[in-house]
Order: structure tokens, then sequence, then C-alpha cells
């Protein structure tokens, strides 16, 4: 693996890069040998090779200075934390690394239309790349796999979830792993703002890789925040790279809004007579939906982009802004993650933002070309009261779990099954249709102390009926190969020969390892048709399994619950804070996340120039 083949060097690196701008690289005359043709490897790559490789495949005469360092310390096979801006190029850091590494770098990336546009990108310039999610078959993965053990892949992308999946851990650590690239690393802490548990786990995943060096990187990151990522990914003696996270070309505004029609005419203003794209940031999908109607219907041509639409036509969406067939994406917060269009002239917030960070990594999105953009939030001091509710529902308090736990005991049935629907028992217990009780059923579950399925949580009893070579042969010729990579998952999930007895499987767990849940259960119906097996799933449900707790002593994490609560409500009122403060906005952000270039005035924000929140 990589340590073995370059050893690290453990020179202690400073925490912040030197505020002078280091000497320019010599320039390189040629191409040398080993960058025309075929790839051939240096032995000790450096920063002059990767200048090569830029030019090469990028078309770059060279990396920014930031870029610059960061590549170095990949090169001498440190581990590496890099907070950049965004705009900064961060993907470029690793891409250009991998193309002079041994072997694969494994990139760890949040979302699949992101894989799919750097993928597209690299592909487009040569770089030999690939991406494993649940949109390919299992024959397309498989494929993938064989060709990155082959060395015929350089860069192979998959989300943190991916290593829930036993058949991919087995797989991988055939592969030759020199470098773990972990992007969007603000997703490990609990401090950062799009939190993903699967990432909390790479740190464990990294032995099964062969411990190679990891490279972090992520735009928006505090210090308690790039301590969790150091701390999570088990980073040795780290070099930590944070640059300034200023965009001088944006400005930054509030605009005060007094209701609904006041907050859809602002809108509409900001977006009238518009040069370049935009992107509305929308909080539910029913809000976007009714945004971008609402644009429309007042001559702003926009598109509306969220979970709730299929994969396909999420693509075609993001092809028409991205292509500048249509000005203005409505969209939710993870829409633009890694997008690199550099026309977007405005950012706009419909729903106030919940954190600094997502505020400041959205708002980022807009002026990547470097010329002027705005980044605008339309505000309401009603909008805290709103979050405030939200973060009730998903945060409750102590006295909301005993409640809950009385409530479940009286209206069971003698098996512990849960009598009446959820909307019944929050009816009994006085709750108004929107509670808390879906999140304190699963903390309760999560405790043994109650059995809570859904449909997308509930199990199956799964129990073959065909001998192995009887299932070979039904499955020959032109069947589906998901019906047949479906089966081998049961086997290895199910114990083998105990399938024949039967093994209860967590549909959940299935649908990790081969795609979306539908996709699933259309291979065992047709599996079940052909008699290979049969499969009842659980029903969803609550069953109280423990009901003779005090309810004052619940065995539940009420510290870590608490201190959940109180870090998001911290988080909602720095929010408020910005939105009405009266100082620059802009350096109000870049105090936030500890940038010793924080300025007072920056003459741009709606602050420095006399029309703030409260002027409005």
């Amino acid at each position: 693996m990589a340590r073995s083949s370059r050893p690290r060097k453990r020179e202690s690196a400073p925490p912040n890069p030197p505020k002078s701008r280091p000497a320019p690289l010599p320039p390189v005359e040629a191409v040398p040998a080993w960058a025309e043709g075929g790839l051939l490897l240096p032995e000790q790559p450096t920063v002059a090779h990767a200048r090569c490789v830029l030019r090469r495949f990028w078309k770059y005469d060279d990396f920014r200075p930031a870029q610059r360092r960061v590549v170095e310390s990949v090169l001498e096979g440190r581990d590496v934390l890099a907070v950049l801006p965004t705009g900064a190029g961060k993907s470029v850091i690793y891409q250009a690394s991998a193309m002079l590494l041994p072997g694969v770098t494994l990139v760890v990336s949040p979302l699949i239309s992101l894989m799919h546009d750097q993928i597209e990108g690299l592909q487009a310039k040569g770089v030999p790349a690939e991406f494993i999610n649940s949109t390919l078959t299992p024959r397309q993965a498989e494929k993938r796999l064989l060709m990155a053990e082959a060395g015929e892949v350089k860069l192979l992308y998959v989300a943190p979830e991916r290593f829930d999946s036993p058949t991919f851990c087995e797989r991988i650590r055939r592969v030759e792993v020199s470098l773990l690239a972990v992007d969007e690393a603000h997703c490990l802490s609990v401090w950062g703002h799009d939190f993903r548990p699967a990432y909390m786990r790479l740190g464990e995943q990294r032995t099964l890789l062969g411990d190679p060096p990891v490279l972090a990187v992520t735009a928006t990151a505090t210090p308690q925040v790039r301590d969790d990522v150091v701390r999570g990914l088990g980073l040795e003696d780290p070099a930590v790279h944070v640059f300034p996270f200023d965009r001088p070309n944006l400005a930054w505004r509030v605009v005060r809004v007094e209701s609904d029609d006041d907050r859809a005419d602002a809108l509409v203003r900001e977006l009238r007579g518009l040069r370049g794209s935009a992107i509305v940031y929308a909080s539910t999908q029913k809000t976007v939906d009714h945004v971008a109607d609402l644009l429309n219907e007042r001559g702003v041509q926009a598109i509306a982009y969220h979970a709730g639409k299929g994969t396909r036509e999420r693509t075609e969406l993001q092809e028409r802004f991205m292509g500048s067939q249509v000005p203005v994406v409505v969209a939710t917060n993870a829409f633009g993650m890694g997008i690199d269009k550099s026309d977007v002239r405005k950012v706009v917030h419909y729903n106030f933002p919940g954190t600094v960070e997502g505020y400041y990594q959205e708002g980022g999105r807009a002026g990547r070309d470097g010329r002027p953009a705005e980044c605008v939030m339309l505000y309401s001091p009603r909008d805290a009261s709103t979050h405030e509710f939200l973060l009730a529902l998903t945060h409750p308090t102590r006295s909301w779990y005993v409640a809950v736990y009385h409530a479940l005991r009286e209206n069971v049935e003698a098996d512990g099954t849960l009598a009446v629907s959820q909307a019944e028992l929050a009816r009994r217990m006085g709750w108004p249709v929107a509670n808390p009780l879906s999140h304190c059923l699963r903390v309760l579950h999560r405790a043994g102390i109650v059995h809570h399925t859904t449909r997308r949580t509930a199990s199956f009893f799964v129990v073959v009926r065909k001998d192995p070579e009887q299932t070979r042969e039904m499955l020959a010729g032109g069947r589906r190969a998901d019906d047949l990579h479906v089966l081998r998952e049961l086997w290895k999930m199910g114990g083998g020969r105990r399938l024949y007895r039967g093994s209860w499987i967590r549909m959940r767990d299935l649908a990790t390892i081969q795609g979306e849940i539908p996709t699933v259960r259309r291979a065992l119906k047709r599996l079940a048709g052909e008699g290979i097996l049969t499969w009842q799933e659980e029903e969803a449900g609550t069953r109280l399994l423990q009901r003779d707790l005090d309810p004052g002593r619940l065995p539940l994490p009420y510290d870590e619950l608490e201190a959940r609560r109180v870090r998001e409500m911290g988080k909602l009122a720095r929010m408020m804070a910005y939105a009405e403060t009266e100082r620059c906005r802009r350096g109000d952000l870049l105090r936030y996340f500890g940038d010793p270039e924080a300025m007072e005035r920056c003459g741009a924000c709606d602050n420095c120039r006399g029309r703030g929140v409260r002027a409005a």
C-alpha cells in the first residue's frame, strides 16, 4: 500500500499557512516524458510534476498559491486537512495528485449528483475516473471495481454509506488505495451544517483500505469542526491548511420582509432583469415548487429542483440550468454542492437559513468567476420563531419522552403492539398535528424500549426454496443481473445455508448495497414469482418492549440529547445575530470562522452602504 511504498514525513506543520506569498515555482519548459502519452509515475512526485499534470489535463499554467501548498503536503504522503473557500478549486487538488500516485485515489463524496458532474468533467479531460453508487447495476459496479483493481482507474468516487455494504468492503480490499480523499469533510462533525453519520465511520474504514494517507477538504469549518475532522478521521500529525474565507467579489445583503406576500414581491424584484444565473434556496420541497411556480407566473423563468423528483428528471433539470437554458433554479440546500457554474450572479435565501456555515457555503456558489455577485437573504423576525418551533420537534426535552412512554403504556395491546395510529396517539396526548412523536419513538427504539419501524426501516423474513444449482439454471440467460445480485447479497447477509430455514433481513441494509428500496422489492417479487424464494415483510408499526420501567428514569442519553438541542439553538441564535447586525456583514461572517483578516468595513454589504436591514 501507499505507506509502505512512500513513508510519510513527520515534520510538524504550522496550523495556518504563512501570510507571505511563496516564491513561484521555476518554469517548466516542456512536459517531461512521463507525462506524455501513457502516464509513467515519477518515483518521488513534486509540485513541478503536478503542474505538468495540471497543464496536460486541465489546461491551467499553474496552481493557485493555496492549492499548491496543499498539493505539496499530499505528495509528501502526509495526512492533510485543507479548508479553502468555495470556488478555490478544492477538487482539482486531489484529482491532480491522484495522477501522480500509484494505485487509486478513493474519493468519498456526499451526493450522487456531485459525483456525476465531476466524473463527466474528468472523463472529458481524459482522466480515468469512475464512480460506484446506487444508480449502477451490480454488473456495472463490479466492472468498475475490476477496472480499479487492474489499475485502469485513478479516481474512484463513492458515497460514505457505500462502506456499509459487506460486498463493497470485501472487494475494495483488493484495490491498491494510495490516497483517501474525503470531500465536504465538515459532514463528519455534528457541529457542521451537513452532518452525515456515515462520515463518522470513515476513520475505521481507513484500516480496511490499508491505512493510506488521508486528504480531508471542505469549504466551511470553524475551529471546533476542524478538531472533529482530525479526531474522527484519525489524522496523524496532519498538515493543516486553513486559508482565508473571504470572497471579495461577493456583496452580502439582508432584505427585511413583513409578510408572505412581501417576501414573494421582494424575490421577484431581486430576479427581474437578472444578468446571468441565480440560485434560490427554499427550506422544503413544497416551498421550492411553490416559489418556482410563483416566479414563472410573474415572468421570471425558473425550474424547481429537489429530492422529490426522480433521478432522471433531476439530471435533466440540472443540465438545463448548467447549460443556461433557464436562468433561475429554486432548490433545497443540497443543490449546488460542487457545481461549478461560473455566471451565478445572485444567490437568494427565500427562507431563513438555520446555520451560518450553511448560509456561507450556499451563498459562496455565486460569483465563482471572480466577478461581482450578490448573496441576499429575505428575512423577517418571525423566521426565528419558525425555526425554534421546528427545532423543538426534532430535539424534544426530557418531559416529552416521559409523556410518550406514559401514553404508550396506556394505548398498547396485551402483546405490546400500539393499538392506535401515531396520529391518534398524538391526539389523545393533546398534541397538535405537528409534534415530536416520531422523533421520540426513534430515540426510544434506539434505546431498546420500543420496536418502531416504518416502511423504510422494516425487516423481512426470507426463505430460499431452490438449491444453488437450480437457482443458477433458472437465472441463466437473459435474466436481470440485479435479481442474481440480490440473491448473492441475501446469501451473505442471511448466513448462507441458513436461508433455507429462513432469516430476517433489514430492507434498508439490502437497499444500501443494491439500490433504492423499490428496486429491491421488485427484485424480491420477481424471485418469489419464479418460486426461488418466499418473503414476508414486517408490518410497519410500534410495539412497546419494556412496559415496567420507571418513567422518571428511562435509560435514555438525556445529556447527549440536551447537548444537541442546545447546540442547534446556539447555531440559530448566531444566525439571527447575523441577520440583525448593524456591523459589516462580510466582516461578521469572517469573524465567525476565525479568519484573522476579518474587516470592520467592506464597503460593499448593505450595512456598509447604509442600506442595512434596519434601514429597509
